[in-house]
């Protein structure tokens, strides 16, 4: 492994993923290199993951799981933000196949383990003894041929293999070698086989190169048995999503609980939570001018938004109420609300804004992990606070006028 460190950000005039690209196009060209990843430190979401993208094949034999991953592997690499594909293990190591026959090793007294010892010492080496030094104790004395008498098949099958009966023969006379190729790593998961093809994504949103993937797992055929799933990072991040949807869904109702009995109405919490839709209209360009994708960032800094933009309809809904309890009408009570509270409303907004700008320009080291939340703040924020002048207002007058038509006393 070979570790790069580079200078920070406002040292260099290239990001991390561009020196990345040019590293993996150097390296393309050297020969003889068979699989390397480039990839920044930490470059997963989840620390259990071992890449982004983690296809998992799972089936009864392995030599059809490496097939299959063969012809996966080179479909994901044509998916477009792809980048690093490769399989958890390979089918190319050598291995040496000793078989014995069985007839001239029982005539000599001997068996598969006693000639897979001897083997193995003839290898290796046979520890002998130790001897001591004034420096070191104990140190092994180990007894082997000589490099020059193990260099390839052929000083294998001389190996003298010793008979109990006293006899001596080569290798040759008892056994028999064939070379063929194995899997450098077997894993399993519940008992079963399985590969993983993994990889890692760039310039592109990590839901769309899932989605593109999952299309290629739907119409990839499979052999009964065998089964290949999306899992790793996109799982936990799936699982994170449900979570974090649940936790919005908690949030909106507890401040819908909260307003009821401060408001002493059930309609009108309604109307100052209707704020709470309109920060999505100034978040999608505000993350699209940001070249920023949904992320769990964006989805932390919905969450706060729902809690936040809901200050300003209380402000105005709030006066509203107070206005019409000392007899003034609707429109002018509207009206009103809207002159006092644009002030207040606009510098609550705006602090919160600035508050976020250093954030969301990235101007400190590490800050880049959390700007889309800073972004999706200010471009929520400010839709709401202008949208909230207008709109919750218009509902506000809707309901009312809903209300005094259809006599509905009992929502307040």
């Amino acid at each position: 492994m070979i570790t790069v460190n580079l200078n920070n950000r406002t040292q260099r005039n290239e990001t991390i993923w561009e020196f990345q690209e040019r590293l993996r196009k150097k390296i393309t060209k050297i020969p003889d290199i068979k699989r390397f990843v480039v990839k920044e430190k930490g470059g997963t979401a989840i620390g259990t993951s071992p890449a982004p993208l983690d296809i998992k094949i799972s089936g009864p034999d392995q030599e059809i799981l490496y097939t299959m991953a063969l012809g996966l592997e080179e479909k994901i690499k044509e998916v477009e933000g792809t980048t690093n594909v490769y399989k958890s293990f390979d089918m190319n190591n050598k291995q040496l196949n000793i078989k014995t026959n069985e007839q001239r090793i029982i005539e000599l007294g001997l068996n598969n383990r006693v000639i897979a010892s001897q083997v193995y010492s003839s290898i290796e080496g046979l520890k002998n003894t130790t001897m001591n030094l004034d420096e070191a104790k104990n140190i092994d004395i180990t007894v082997s041929y000589r490099d020059d008498y193990r260099e390839s098949v052929d000083d294998l099958l001389d190996v003298a293999i010793q008979s109990p009966l006293g006899i001596k023969v080569p290798l040759r006379e008892v056994a028999s070698i064939d070379i063929t190729k194995r899997f450098n790593i077997i894993t399993k998961d519940n008992l079963e086989y399985n590969i993983d093809i993994l990889g890692y994504t760039h310039d592109r949103p990590f839901s769309h190169i899932t989605k593109d993937i999952n299309k290629i797992l739907d119409n990839y055929p499979l052999p009964t048995g065998y089964s290949a799933k999306l899992t790793g990072e996109q799982e936990a991040l799936s699982d994170s999503m449900k979570d974090m949807l649940m936790l919005l869904s908690m949030a909106i109702i507890f401040v819908y609980l909260i307003l009821v009995p401060q408001f002493k109405s059930f309609l009108h919490p309604i109307t100052i939570m209707s704020a709470i839709p309109l920060v999505i209209i100034g978040i999608a360009p505000a993350l699209a001018l940001a070249n920023k994708y949904i992320s769990m960032p964006v989805l932390l800094g919905f969450i706060l938004l729902a809690g936040t933009v809901v200050n300003n309809s209380i402000l105005l809904i709030g006066y509203i109420q107070d206005k019409r309890k000392e007899g003034m009408n609707i429109e002018e009570a509207i009206v009103g609300a809207i002159r006092t509270r644009f002030r207040p409303i606009m510098m609550t907004a705006l602090s919160d804004v600035v508050g976020m700008l250093p954030l969301a320009l990235q101007l400190a080291l590490g800050s880049e992990r959390f700007s889309p939340l800073a972004i999706a703040v200010i471009g929520g924020m400010l839709s709401a606070t202008f949208l909230t002048i207008i709109i919750i207002p218009l509902i506000y007058a809707s309901f009312e006028d809903i209300k005094e038509k259809l006599g509905l006393k009992a929502l307040e």
